[in-house]
């Protein structure tokens, strides 16, 4: 009797294992079988960066060397573009100009009090 039990015991794995193997889909052939979901959901709408940043620039000039191409990453402090510096250029001249006639100006005020009581500076 015992062996009978033993016996009908691995007839029962036994089938239950082959029933469970039967009933089992390999996953590569269900992947295979999924249609393409592109060609099954259309979609549209805008790509937005998470991150951006507003630029300001202490001045304005024509750009003569763009240093970055459209998309490409930065970092802070990178050098972006170059302007032409020839206005700037002179309007440095300039402002240094106006600088030394103010103040040569100022030295002659300066000096007009001291006019007046006989001291000459040379």
């Amino acid at each position: 009797m015992k062996r009978s039990i033993v016996v009908l015991v691995l007839f029962l794995m036994a089938r239950s294992v082959r029933t469970c193997a039967s009933q089992a889909v390999e996953p590569t052939r269900a992947a295979q079988e999924q249609p393409d979901i592109s060609a099954v959901v259309p979609v549209s709408g805008e790509v937005v960066s998470v991150r951006w940043a507003a630029l300001s620039f202490s001045c304005s000039g024509l750009l003569t060397k763009l240093q970055v191409q459209e998309r490409q990453g930065v970092q802070a402090g990178q050098e972006l573009a170059v302007l032409d510096s020839a206005e700037l250029e002179l309007a440095v001249g300039a402002a240094s100009e106006a600088l030394a006639a103010q103040q040569a100006q100022l030295a002659q005020a300066l000096l007009l009090p001291l006019r007046g009581k006989g001291v000459f500076a040379f």
